[in-house]
């Protein structure tokens, strides 16, 4: 039960984040710059931005890499797993199934 609760709590801070970083029409008052990728280490990923407004380059995480960040305030995760991976339980990225 107390996970729950807590975990109540943290999708509304999660939530309230957003609202306040991404403003109705964000996307229309700000442009975005044009990503090229150094396709060797980063994949373009259509609208990766914090809002969801522009495409941005992730890094690219291979298998048994870790797919989340340590830190879970040190700014948003651009980095993702190639394709044919996907991020496993142990947050670690593996084959799909």
């Amino acid at each position: 039960m107390k996970f729950f609760y807590l975990l109540s709590i943290l999708l509304c801070f999660i939530y309230s984040i957003d609202c306040f970083l991404c403003p109705p029409d964000y996307c229309k008052q700000n442009s975005c710059n044009n990503e090229v990728c150094d396709e060797t280490k980063e994949m373009l990923v259509e609208n990766g931005s914090i809002c969801g407004c522009c495409d941005v380059c992730y890094k690219k995480l291979y298998e048994g890499e870790r797919c989340v960040p340590l830190r879970r305030l040190s700014g948003p995760f651009k980095a993702r797993c190639v394709d044919g991976f996907e991020c496993g339980t142990e947050l670690k990225c593996v084959k799909q199934a």
